[in-house]
């Protein structure tokens, strides 16, 4: 039987609670697609995205909402389904 480690704290930054809707832009061909989504939590180095569309790991957004950090674009760490098209992303600045 193979046991799983426990998870270890990745993050460089204490998160704190933050909710909010937020609008963001996903480049595509044809130009730039805007999205919303629910910020869940946030540091200086990140934040946790509930959103309706998949986005890949790696994918950059443009966040055009007001934050309390100053970065303007993140790109998706990890992502996944929550139920539906319901997802759970993180994201880190860049």
């Amino acid at each position: 039987m193979e046991v799983t480690p426990k998870m270890v704290e990745k993050r460089k930054h204490d998160r704190r609670d933050f909710i909010a809707v937020i609008e963001y832009g996903v480049r595509r061909d044809a130009g730039t697609e805007t999205c919303k989504g629910v910020a869940a939590d946030i540091c200086e180095s990140g934040f946790s995205l509930y959103l309706f569309r998949l986005l890949a790991r790696g994918e950059e957004i443009m966040i055009r909402t007001e934050l309390p950090v100053s970065p303007r674009t993140a790109s998706v760490r990890w992502i996944r389904r929550i139920d539906g098209n319901i997802f759970k992303a993180g994201l880190m600045f860049v």
